[in-house]
């Protein structure tokens, strides 16, 4: 039971960590895109290999548990069930944080392809149309509305 706490509470740290990270890169990755991604990946997977560690922790000792008491207690009439409740909140941190994971893959992905996954520049509020005198070494910006 030590080591299973031990785990979840990892798993819970890493999962902040990485929610934080993801809301840090709303406003890193037009600056820190290869950073940022490869942060929230190493983040994302560490929270997802704890989560289903724990959760197939959790899950196998409440089966192990609910068993050995109704063994052991069907003498004196006591029997016991596996709740749902922890299991199925364990099972969809799980996958949200296995969709979390792929969103970071795919960011990696298209990175490495050479293709910015993100929201255009445009969209952003940045200048287009930026162009460069070689000759004066003056740089001329134009806006486009």
């Amino acid at each position: 039971m030590k080591a299973f706490t031990a785990l979840l509470i990892v798993a819970v740290g890493f999962t902040g960590l990485a929610l934080l990270a993801s809301l840090a890169a709303l406003f890193l990755i037009p600056r820190h895109e290869r950073g940022t991604i490869l942060t929230n990946l190493a983040l994302a997977a560490a929270s997802f290999g704890f989560l289903i560690i724990s959760g197939l922790m959790g899950t196998i000792a409440a089966n192990v548990a609910a068993d050995k008491t109704n063994e052991l207690g069907d003498d004196i009439g006591l029997s016991a069930k596996m709740g749902t409740g922890y299991v199925v909140l364990t099972w969809v941190a799980v996958g949200l944080m296995m969709i979390a994971l792929g969103y970071w893959v795919w960011q990696l992905m298209g990175l490495r392809r050479g293709k910015s996954m993100t929201l255009p520049r445009g969209r952003m509020g940045a200048r287009k149309n930026v162009r460069d005198s070689e000759e004066s070494g003056v740089v001329e910006m134009r806006t486009t509305r």
